[in-house]
């Protein structure tokens, strides 16, 4: 919460704690309470109506006085029962230098109540009170500091809290106060002013942080990146007893107050064992900044310093260090431990937990982790024909196991790979419908290396080279697996890459060969992001895409495993606006728009089969295993293509979240002359995003699944998030072809429409998400799509499928590891 002050001029701001804000709204609405039942939070008024004051409601007096009595002794009895607070007093303090001003940081022995300033002349000086438990009366701490602008600190108890004192040599221009857990800090100067051009872009990121204690902060030798969905408020701190309490049944780490409860489980120690200097790994919620209230509590290795948790403030500072706030604690990374590298690791649709198998090989932490999934797909009616019993449960069950490795701070090795057992079955037959179904897939793996270039370009250029994860958060521009070179430049508020990449082997072991829709396609992928305001970001994307793997000759005969139905150059380029905007009791307003652009040539391929009577082909080959290629036509191509949305988190009961989006992709209209002006997605695109819930879904439909080509798609939904870590989203869709074409491109459904009407139809989706355990993850959806006009009866179209139904059930079951 921020509040002005008159004493500060030129924009100056406190921030006050939600303790604070709590007291000042209780003061507004009943005033002080009395010293002597100071527990009690609104002392009531006594009032009387002129027929009592006459006389006639002497009793009902007493008893209004006695029952006011009775009241204010329990309160002062309850407030004489509870636990004493800690006094507030300060730790320790430093000055830093911030740009062209100074930054202040004082520790406090707990987090404050709210905190206010005021400049004072004669001599020069810059009051801070800071209000808490009042310590025992006591005279003034000087902190001596030698800086070009503040001269000296002190500090002093006073009446509800304590008083700290900046003494200043020369006026720093504007200042701001802020507090964050146990930690005061004052910008003087343009430490403030250009706040802004000190980010960072780990905001919000769960972060975990190896390294040492020094004094009230950590100082990282290592980071790691963690699943960022998970509650901020929960977090783990490894390391020494700093000292024990302040309060009954708790005890410091660094800065951060851990407290146990009844509830606590110890592993391998008892609270007896709780003293100075013993390491301990405590892992719980915070209650407050700073404050951690520890479900587990175990006994740790000496000498290791760490951290885990969500980044709630950071900066940059002018000798390239960044400064963290995790837990409402300061964790300082020194310019030479990179920030990057270990979140390529991760995976959006993933989720592995905080503490995982870790090793130590030649002195270097090895992490193991994985995933083990069952998923279970149910598809009815997906030709959209009554008369057939084509219904079919696909199962996709497997593991995956994965491995990071720091050979240095800056250079990092992953290795992931899966085996998959993932049968198709036939409900009308029982047979099943896919020759294989075991498969190991090659995955990733891959060698980063950060600040490569620092001793010739400076920091910000890293490395990235092998088989490697291309995503972004929506995957409407891409989510694959490639072999890749990929180069990565960083800087406050700006992240931009360059890969370039081509399949080297085969990804899986169901065939010898790179598939022919990979074979010889080499891509240039980019994509450039800016922060350019605080919860607003821009992204422009680039990808060429060149298969040269040489033209078929008319007449050729080839299994269809070796069919490559395209050759094609193409060139897309777009954007992306997307943040968040507060709109005040409506709620907040999340926005996304998405543009793209698409133009090149393209050579599409036709074949026959051999099985066909009046296809030529050899006495040998004539059966279902083999095709010959009949035809090959050459266009240009020149498409475009928008995605807008947009979601309002409501403050109404059980917080539901309204969704509107409209996706458009240009049609196909010209073809035949040449030209062939449909939009079509990259072929490394997956349409996965969540809206506010936890789960991932195919934001166009789950049962559809189109490519965004010759389409308009309209959404809307709604969702709610349940329990903790969970949430229900109800969705529409409604689907029209740009241009009427008797196919619908890169979609689960089985029939083909017309090509005379464009209603293609319209699908219900029901997503559940359930993560409230650690590796546990849940996933139930739903799915229903009613045919449009598009698949009913015309003289090119004998079937009339219009108004028949689709269904889909898909159970996914995930244990993370």
């Amino acid at each position: 919460m921020w509040v002005s002050i008159a004493d500060f001029p030129n924009r100056k701001r406190v921030r006050l704690g939600w303790r604070d804000a709590l007291r000042r709204r209780d003061r507004a609405a009943c005033g002080r309470c009395a010293s002597a039942v100071a527990a009690c939070r609104c002392r009531p008024e006594l009032s009387f109506s002129r027929s009592d004051r006459e006389g006639g409601g002497r009793v009902r007096r007493l008893a209004a006085v006695a029952a006011t009595t009775f009241g204010l002794v329990l309160s002062a009895a309850a407030a004489h029962g509870q636990r004493s607070e800690p006094a507030l007093a300060v730790r320790n303090v430093r000055v830093d230098p911030i740009g062209g001003g100074r930054r202040v940081t004082i520790t406090l022995t707990r987090a404050p109540e709210g905190v206010r300033g005021s400049r004072l002349e004669d001599p020069l000086r810059l009051e801070i009170d800071v209000d808490g438990p009042q310590a025992e009366a006591g005279g003034e701490t000087r902190f001596p500091v030698a800086d070009e602008v503040v001269s000296g600190i002190r500090a002093a108890p006073r009446a509800g809290g304590l008083s700290v004192v900046l003494d200043l040599k020369r006026d720093p221009g504007a200042s701001d106060i802020r507090a964050e857990g146990v930690v005061v800090i004052a910008d003087l100067g343009e430490a403030y002013v250009s706040r802004a051009s000190f980010r960072v872009g780990l905001e919000g990121k769960r972060l975990k942080i190896t390294g040492r204690w020094v004094e009230q902060r950590l100082e990282a030798s290592r980071v790691e990146h963690k699943h960022s969905r998970k509650d901020p408020r929960i977090g783990r701190v490894d390391g020494p007893i700093a000292a024990v309490g302040p309060e009954p049944r708790t005890f410091l780490v660094g800065p951060l107050v851990v407290e146990w409860t009844a509830s606590t489980q110890f592993v391998g120690l008892t609270p007896e064992a709780l003293v100075p200097g013993a390491p301990v790994e405590a892992a719980g919620r915070l209650s407050a900044p700073a404050h951690l209230v520890a479900g587990t509590i175990e006994k740790a290795k000496p000498g290791r310093g760490e951290i885990l948790g969500a980044v709630t403030a950071e900066e940059r500072r002018s000798d390239g260090s960044i400064a963290l706030t995790i837990l409402g604690v300061e964790v300082i990374v020194p310019a030479g431990v990179p920030t990057r590298g270990s979140d390529l690791a991760k995976r959006l649709d993933e989720k592995r937990p905080d503490k995982q198998e870790t090793l130590s090989i030649f002195g270097r932490p090895l992490t193991i982790g994985g995933e083990l999934q069952v998923l279970t797909e149910y598809r009815r009616n997906f030709d959209l024909d009554d008369a057939t019993r084509k219904d079919k449960v696909e199962l996709d069950d497997h593991i995956e196991l994965e491995g990071l490795y720091f050979l240095t701070p800056r250079v990092l090795l992953f290795a992931q790979g899966k085996f998959t057992y993932a049968p198709a079955i036939r409900l009308d037959t029982g047979a099943r419908d896919t020759p294989e179904a075991k498969e190991v897939e090659r995955r990733e793996h891959w060698l980063f290396a950060g600040d490569v270039l620092q001793n010739v370009l400076g920091r910000g250029y890293s490395l990235q080279i092998g088989r490697q994860k291309f995503q972004e958060v929506r995957e409407w521009w891409w989510d694959k697996n490639l072999d890749a070179l990929r180069v990565y430049y960083d800087r406050p508020e700006m992240h931009t890459e360059l890969g370039v990449g081509q399949e080297l082997a085969p990804d899986s072991t169901l065939t010898r060969f790179i598939t022919p829709d990979e074979e010889d396609v080499f891509r240039l992928l980019a994509n450039a992001a800016w922060a350019w305001r605080e919860r607003q970001r821009l992204d422009f994307f680039y990808l060429y895409h060149f298969d040269h793997s040489g033209q078929r000759s008319i007449g050729q005969i080839l299994r269809p495993d070796r069919e490559d139905p395209s050759d094609a150059r193409l060139l897309w380029l777009g954007a992306r606006a997307s943040g968040e905007v507060d709109s005040g009791a409506l709620g907040d307003l999340f926005y996304g728009l998405d543009g793209a652009w698409v133009g090149g040539d393209e050579t599409v391929f036709g074949f026959d089969s051999c099985a066909d009577s009046d296809t030529p082909c050899p006495a040998s080959k004539r059966d279902q295993t083999h095709e010959r290629l009949s035809s090959r036509r050459h266009h240009d191509v020149g498409g475009f293509a928008i995605d807008a949305r947009t979601t309002l988190e409501s403050p109404l009961r059980w917080r539901p979240a309204f969704t509107l989006g409209y996706a458009f992709g240009s049609g196909d209209s010209n073809a035949r002359r040449g030209e062939d002006t449909a939009f079509r997605q990259t072929g490394l695109h997956r349409n996965n995003d969540r809206f506010l819930g936890v789960d991932r879904f195919h934001y166009y439909g789950e049962l559809v699944r189109p490519e965004l080509s010759n389409l308009h798609v309209v959404t809307a939904s709604v969702g709610y998030r349940i329990l903790h870590s969970s949430s229900l989203e109800l969705l529409y869709h409604y689907y029209q072809q740009a241009v009427p074409a008797p196919f619908v491109r890169d979609t689960k459904l089985k029939a083909d429409p017309n090509g005379r009407s464009g209603a293609i139809g319209h699908e219900w989706d029901m997503a559940l998400g359930l993560e409230e355990w650690e590796h546990l993850e849940v996933e139930l959806i739903g799915a229903l799509f009613l045919a449009g006009s598009a698949f009913g009866r015309t003289r090119d179209h004998p079937d009339d499928f219009s108004g028949n139904l689709a269904q889909g059930v898909f159970l996914k079951l995930k244990w993370n590891f």
